[in-house]
């Protein structure tokens, strides 16, 4: 058999196997070498509405976006476990159940995108939230995993000031996951929330474009959130410390 033919085999059985286990990154052709030598890092994606990509015609995230970005640019595959839950809170998952999918994904990396407004509604209690957070990066780091902590992209409620609380939960969460950071390499913070800012503000632009609802992005939003967090991913401090 060629190389080129066992190559080719390689990768379907990759995804084969991906099928019955999880999401796989789809693997273009001209990949196919790249994704033969590196090896497949397992993603463990928790989040609410917007992280689970909500109101994207194919609930395709940011998140997805932005790890499918870096599959294309670098032959990395990702088997993606995705734990994002509608309505969902970091404090409502609970530790057990939390714990229980970082001991059955075994993740080589664990992305936490809490989109906030639900802990408004809820009124969760700030010292909940502080808890949660630094419980689920510690867990996560206990399992050996690298832990990226990313701010919810820009919506009509946090672009317009309407829920002045959820800039004080996303205050808290930057906080909690710099408080690691500090101590530890492999712990990030990507604040998606200013970039993208930054970002429709270098463009003229304001939030209407890119949002579906009060609480949402559209499918350009999570388009741009999801470019904007492939280039955080893709840079060299970031794919030395993720092995990408």
């Amino acid at each position: 058999m060629s190389r080129t033919r066992g190559l080719m085999r390689l990768t379907k059985n990759l995804l084969i196997l991906s099928v019955a286990l999880g999401t796989l990154v789809a693997v273009p052709p001209h990949t196919a070498t790249a994704m033969a030598v590196l090896p497949v890092r397992r993603v463990l994606l928790v989040g609410g509405s917007a992280a689970n990509g909500w109101l994207d015609p194919h609930r395709d995230s940011y998140l997805q976006r932005a790890l499918t970005t870096v599959h294309t640019a670098t032959g990395q595959a990702f088997k993606v476990s995705d734990h994002t839950i509608p309505g969902e809170t970091a404090v409502g998952i609970g530790w057990a159940r939390y714990q229980r999918w970082v001991r059955t994904v075994h993740p080589d990396i664990v992305i936490l995108s809490w989109g906030l407004l639900n802990d408004v509604h809820q009124h969760t209690p700030m010292s909940a939230y502080d808890a949660a957070m630094l419980n689920e990066i510690a867990l996560a780091r206990q399992a050996g995993a690298d832990v990226l902590l990313v701010t919810p992209p820009v919506t009509k409620a946090s672009a317009t000031n309407g829920w002045p609380l959820e800039h004080q939960y996303m205050q808290a969460e930057i906080r909690d996951a710099e408080f690691y950071a500090v101590r530890d390499k492999h712990v990030h913070v990507i604040d998606l929330f200013s970039q993208m800012q930054a970002a429709l503000t270098a463009r003229g632009q304001t939030y209407r474009p890119y949002s579906a609802d009060w609480a949402h992005p559209n499918r350009a939003g999570h388009r741009l959130a999801g470019q904007l967090l492939a280039e955080d991913l893709l840079q060299p401090y970031l794919r030395a410390s993720l092995n990408l």
